[in-house]
């Protein structure tokens, strides 16, 4: 009997290997006689690798689906993302087995920012983690809005552009893309704080300057966002309006000068009414014979003098070239030198708008002094010093005193590139010297305000906050022409040329500054006072626009409406509508001239007429003329009936009223102040509106 003893051993991983079983040791006779058991399974499998991702940034706001490509994937692993900065693992929300090289794995939402690795594990354990990175963060988020407003022209420019990453930390820098940034500034961009500085350029008309700025954060993610900047032209804001009848003026008490020898003067100017007046006078106080003035003469020129104590009168400089349009703006520089060894030639120097005048003989031979430049002297701007004569009648504005120094026009004005126009500029940079001074009239409760920085204020007689005015060198307003001569007798003109006033027995027709044969205008009239008898039918004027080329018959050759109801248009008498009269003292009529479609419309108080005769619409829907001939320009006219004994007295306010306005409106550019609302489409009539729409 044979005796079998079983033996069972483990047998160690390892223990048996390819070194160990000798060729041909193991065959099939072998296995099928039972001469060997051996029942261990071998796990010989590699783990896998990753080579790439498809990815390297997700935004937390969208998620997104990573794709792992690689070797060595068994269906279906595990694959989650690894924080390489906290160690925690996030596992994927979904995952897809493709093959054995590509993977897909869903990063879910809501996790923290950060940077992020992948690590794959196969059913049998093993794993991978990828030297690729994916960036879970937003991209920087801007906080600056893309328009950056506006800032004139000569300013300093100091912009902050701030975008922030998602951990509220500001981006570490800023990089011009595309676009171009104005002139004269640049892009600080390698800082948590992006700069526009410099100092914005010169422009003839207000200009935007479009561009693109790119934020990148500290993981290098980048937003773009394109930004507008406007740099506007420099603007003249206000005027002060001068009125001979009312005595206007500026004074105040010079104190110790910076030179008794040199100084240069600069203001703006609009002519009301013509005639010898007085734009500067220094003096003692009261008047002696030592005197020094800047006059417009009762020929038209300037005239720059000095009275002597003798009684001798030395003129210093008078103009050839004269000043007689009231409907435009000069710029008047007068400097002067009487410093020892500076030349006759060069002792006094005129300019009008940027260009040295020339003279009417004076050579200054015998100017030596200016009493503008001495210490107590009383200085005057707007007539006489010490009298109310020669008084101004018109508007001034941007008015300079440089104690000190003899400029040139450049200093206080410039040339439209695209116009050719002599301009203002903006001041800065300016040394004014002890009695220097810039009265800008800005500030309608201190209009003789001294902007110079040497608070050489000016004490203000009989000028009031209607006085301030928006009609400018920048922008000129409409108002009446002085110098038209038909059916003229009879008028006085005040308020710069706004106000008209009739005597009896005369027609007085006013015309406006310009007129205009395309566009949308508005203008408003005030009944300002009215006497004596009008005429049977109840006449006392007539209003509304008129040919500006055709002033003999101002009635019949004009879009008019009559205070006794009679309507007037190119040449025809025209129907009453209504019952007279159609106004009175008080009342403000409103005028709607409507060239692109050829329609006149009239308001009062603020309600529009209709074609029944009625004030009664709220807006101008009624027309009173229509098929306006486009082919003659029109203007804003006004005029009294001739009855012998009465009188009229009206203002005009095509946006700068010369009397109080209790609502205050302006046109859809915003400019004008009218006591009634704008319709809409239509424009006050000024320069910038007729630039744009006449």
């Amino acid at each position: 009997m044979a005796l079998n003893k079983t033996t069972r051993n483990a047998i160690d991983d390892s223990a048996i290997t390819t070194e160990k079983i000798e060729d041909g040791a193991i065959t099939a006779g072998k296995l099928a006689a039972g001469d060997l058991s051996i029942s261990k399974t071998l796990l010989l499998n590699a783990a896998p690798t990753i080579t790439s991702l498809n990815t390297s940034q997700i935004n937390p706001d969208s998620g997104a689906t990573v794709t792992i490509t690689g070797t060595g994937f068994v269906s279906i692993p595990d694959v989650r993302f690894l924080n390489t900065s906290t160690g925690a693992r996030i596992q994927a929300s979904t995952i897809g087995f493709t093959s054995s090289t590509t993977l897909t794995a869903a990063f879910p939402s809501g996790q923290t920012p950060g940077t992020y690795k992948v690590l794959v594990e196969n059913p049998d354990g093993k794993g991978v983690i990828s030297t690729s990175t994916i960036t879970y963060s937003a991209a920087p988020v801007w906080s600056t809005a893309a328009n950056l407003g506006s800032i004139e022209e000569g300013e300093a420019v100091n912009i902050q552009l701030l975008a922030y990453d998602d951990d509220s930390t500001a981006v570490s820098s800023y990089s011009l893309q595309s676009g171009s940034l104005p002139s004269g500034v640049t892009l600080s961009g390698d800082s948590s704080v992006g700069s526009l500085t410099g100092t914005a350029p010169a422009v003839d008309a207000d200009t935007n300057f479009t561009f693109t700025i790119r934020a990148t954060d500290d993981e290098s993610q980048t937003s773009d966002r394109e930004f507008t900047l406007t740099v506007t032209n420099w603007t003249v804001a206000n005027s002060l309006r001068f009125d001979d009848g009312s005595s206007d003026s500026l004074s105040r008490t010079s104190g110790t000068p910076t030179s008794t020898e040199i100084f240069t003067f600069s203001c703006w100017i609009k002519r009301s009414v013509i005639g010898r007046q007085r734009i500067f006078t220094v003096s003692d106080d009261p008047l002696d014979n030592d005197f020094s003035f800047l006059e417009l003469t009762a020929g038209h020129a300037l005239s720059l003098s000095h009275r002597a104590n003798d009684g001798s009168t030395v003129v210093g400089r008078t103009s050839n070239n004269l000043l007689r349009d009231s409907s435009a703006w000069y710029h008047i520089v007068v400097s002067g030198n009487v410093s020892s060894g500076v030349s006759n030639a060069n002792k006094a120097k005129i300019y009008i708008n940027g260009v040295e005048v020339s003279y009417s003989g004076e050579d200054n031979g015998g100017l030596t002094s200016f009493t503008i430049l001495e210490s107590g002297k009383k200085f005057v701007i707007g007539q006489n010093s010490t009298s109310t004569s020669y008084t101004v009648d018109g508007y001034m504005a941007e008015v300079i005193f440089v104690d000190g120094q003899q400029l040139t026009p450049s200093s206080f004005g410039e040339t439209d590139t695209a116009s050719g126009i002599w301009k203002p500029k903006q001041i800065s940079g300016l040394t004014f010297g002890n009695n220097g001074f810039y009265l800008p009239f800005t500030n309608s409760a201190s209009l003789g305000a001294d902007s110079s920085g040497n608070s050489n204020n000016f004490t203000v007689n009989n000028l009031t906050a209607i006085d301030q005015t928006t009609d400018t060198p920048i922008n000129n307003f409409l108002n009446y022409n002085s110098l038209e001569v038909s059916n003229s007798s009879g008028r006085t003109f005040s308020d710069g040329n706004t106000s008209v006033e009739v005597s009896s027995g005369n027609l007085g027709a006013s015309f406006g500054t310009f007129g205009v044969n395309t566009g949308k205008w508005y203008y408003e009239v005030k009944i300002i006072s009215q006497s004596g008898s009008a005429s049977s039918n109840g006449k006392f004027g007539t209003f509304g626009f008129h040919d500006i080329a055709e002033a003999s018959d101002a009635e019949n050759d004009g879009l008019t409406i009559i205070s006794d109801a009679r309507l007037r248009g190119q040449g025809s008498t025209g129907s009453v509508i209504g019952s007279p009269p159609l106004w009175g003292v008080g009342d403000i009529l409103m005028f709607a001239l409507d060239m692109d479609n050829q329609n006149l419309y009239m308001g009062k108080n603020g309600s529009w007429r209709t074609s029944a005769g009625a004030f009664s619409d709220s807006s101008p829907t009624d027309a009173i003329f229509t098929s306006i001939s486009t082919s003659k320009y029109w203007t804003p006219f006004g005029q009294k009936n001739v009855t012998a004994d009465n009188t009229l007295k009206w203002s005009i306010n095509s946006g700068n009223p010369p009397f109080t306005i209790s609502s205050g409106n302006s046109d859809a550019n915003g400019y004008g102040n009218f006591e009634y609302a704008v319709p809409s489409g239509y424009f006050a009539l000024n320069t910038k509106n007729l630039a744009e729409y006449g």
